[in-house]
């Protein structure tokens, strides 16, 4: 993978949840990851606990309380994104980042058809463009997980796959 990464120039940020070991984390990153991404605040803590800084954050802080506990997250380590799908969690989010009087990076969520988070595609551009609106935010880019894609569901599938 680290040589396809270099060979396309694609940068890689694993997800700690498929193994959740720092010690894997680490050894991802030295070889050629840029980052960590973890579904929750709570894996972010600990992957900054042991010298993780560069980490997305996979799914919507919403909550008051995970809010907080992503503060904490942003001022050991800047460096840190975090996924918005919701204008509501714009405005929480750039309060946040006032009372620390750090910008906070976030990438627009978008929902893959499947539901699950994100704001439809047509919408991302008036998305998108309201984040510029926010003193405390910072726009990095997009995020779209379409994990239904990636699942083989029977074994006649995977040969159609396997032979194409």
């Amino acid at each position: 993978m680290r040589q396809h990464s270099q060979n396309t120039q694609v940068n890689i940020r694993p997800h700690v949840k498929t193994h959740k070991c720092s010690k894997l984390a680490k050894l991802q990153i030295e070889y050629g990851a840029i980052g960590i991404s973890a579904a929750k605040v709570s894996e972010a803590q600990a992957l900054i606990d042991v010298g993780i800084n560069n980490i997305l954050i996979t799914s919507p802080v919403i909550t008051e309380n995970k809010i907080r506990r992503l503060i904490s997250c942003i001022k050991k380590a800047p460096e840190t994104i975090v996924v918005v799908d919701n204008e509501k969690n714009l405005h929480d989010l750039n309060e946040a980042g006032q009372t620390i009087q750090s910008k906070i990076n976030v990438l627009v969520d978008l929902d893959s058809g499947i539901g699950r988070t994100g704001i439809k595609p047509e919408n991302a551009l008036s998305f998108a463009l309201k984040i510029g609106q926010f003193k405390w935010l910072n726009l990095m880019g997009i995020q779209c997980y379409a994990g239904n894609l990636q699942h083989i569901t029977s074994m006649t599938r995977e040969r159609v796959v396997h032979y194409r």
